[in-house]
């Protein structure tokens, strides 16, 4: 069974991105690898760039023989890119409220410029 998350980053033009997470959202997984991995703006930003991501992990490079259905450990798998989905891309708010509105899911996690914090859904 999955735990689905949100993960938003107030960019720096000012507005939202948010994207959609579909395996392990809860807190004890996402919030190490959101602190330890994508701990900046740019970073931050990199990731939601990437859209909706089945599996979140350590990294969001693609290495050679990464795909969706066979997933190099510690790389993240993004619909997009990994499996070639369209309508994932993420989604502009101009408010993270309204990120929320747009994503809710059981968990959601936000990029506020300068750490990350997290709310259950």
């Amino acid at each position: 069974m999955s735990t689905n998350s949100s993960i938003a980053v107030k960019c720096t033009d000012g507005k939202y991105r948010t994207i959609y997470s579909h395996w392990d959202g809860y807190p004890d997984h996402h919030m190490p690898l959101l602190t330890g991995f994508y701990n900046s703006q740019e970073m931050a930003e990199k990731l939601v760039k990437l859209g909706d991501v089945s599996i979140l992990a350590e990294s969001i490079e693609c290495p050679k023989g990464h795909s969706f259905d066979s997933p190099v450990k510690g790389y993240s798998v993004f619909y997009k890119r990994d499996r070639g989905e369209t309508r994932v891309n993420c989604r502009v708010r101009v408010s993270y409220q309204g990120c929320l509105n747009a994503n809710k899911q059981e968990f959601n996690y936000l990029w506020d410029g300068e750490k990350w914090t997290w709310s259950k859904g």
